[in-house]
């Protein structure tokens, strides 16, 4: 069911003007503009073009090992789900990977740039595609799954984001969460990125469970490769601080090596391991039905 963004209405018709109120929203191209929140948010790399980061995207390990991972537990924990939104959907990686994986699901994908989701058009022209904010999604149990991946760091009021999700989501559907874990891990590729935090997993939970989800499954991942990164981030702090974009290029043996090592801790995963480190963070929780108790 749609909301509008104006009156909050509830409303269900094939295109977004409110019977109740009458608003509109504008497109650009056929993206419909679901933004009301235009408060400054940390969207990080603003000056590098969505194309230089899809391609940096496909040939980076950890996006491809991501993608990979999050495919995994959409059919481990939602598969019986029929529709899926990617709430920071950016150039859609994620709704790519899923699209070939399952192909009946119905997907769609927003995100506050335009030119993000022309590049995730041109990966995934069969979704569905809005321009809107993570603070004010403008659905009332329209989908089975949500899902925001390395969105939340980004977001100073992250609260308000799960709750918009929770509401997105109908009564006993899944979300899919993945954000940068421990502190101790901050570097100048943080504040480049725009991350207002990395995340402590009893920090989530709790940020989590207060927007009245349910948490079934968390794990770490990039955890074999946890003691490599402290030390490269411990005598590279200098060197990123000067090309924080370090660390997005990874080619030759060096690549393909955290490739295989990514690819076994998957496989671990797959087999029921889970990383109570990570320099990254999966959460997997459901909205309650309507008769359980919610909170």
């Amino acid at each position: 069911m749609k909301a509008c963004p104006s009156c909050s209405a509830r409303f269900e018709t094939d295109n977004w003007t409110c019977p109740a109120c009458g608003y509109m929203p504008r497109s650009d191209r056929h993206f419909p503009d679901l933004m009301l929140i235009h408060a400054e948010t940390n969207v990080g790399d603003a000056h590098l073009a969505p194309s230089t980061i899809a391609a940096l995207e496909a040939a980076h390990p950890w996006f491809r090992s991501r993608a990979a991972l999050i495919t995994w537990a959409m059919g481990r924990f939602c598969n019986e789900g029929r529709s899926f939104l990617d709430v920071g959907c950016g150039t859609g990686l994620v709704l790519q990977r899923l699209s070939r994986r399952y192909p009946d699901i119905s997907l769609s994908g927003g995100d506050p740039s335009v030119e993000a989701l022309r590049c995730a058009e041109s990966r995934v022209p069969g979704a569905t595609l809005f321009r809107l904010d993570a603070r004010s999604l403008p659905f009332d149990s329209e989908f089975d799954a949500v899902g925001a991946f390395d969105v939340l760091e980004h977001i100073h009021d992250d609260r308000t984001a799960l709750s918009q999700m929770r509401q997105a989501v109908r009564p006993g559907g899944s979300l899919l969460l993945t954000v940068p874990q421990h502190p101790f891990l901050w570097s100048p590729f943080d504040e480049y990125s725009g991350h207002v935090r990395r995340y402590t997993r009893r920090g989530l939970l709790s940020r989590v469970r207060e927007a009245g989800w349910e948490v079934v499954y968390t794990t770490g991942f990039v955890s074999l490769l946890l003691p490599a990164l402290v030390l490269s981030r411990v005598l590279l702090r200098g060197g990123l601080r000067k090309a924080p974009l370090r660390e997005m290029h990874m080619a030759g043996p060096l690549g393909s090596l955290t490739s295989a090592v990514l690819c076994g801790e998957r496989f671990l995963i797959r087999c029921g391991v889970r990383f109570p480190a990570g320099s990254s963070l999966l959460m997997v929780a459901r909205r309650p039905e309507a008769g359980d108790a919610e909170g």
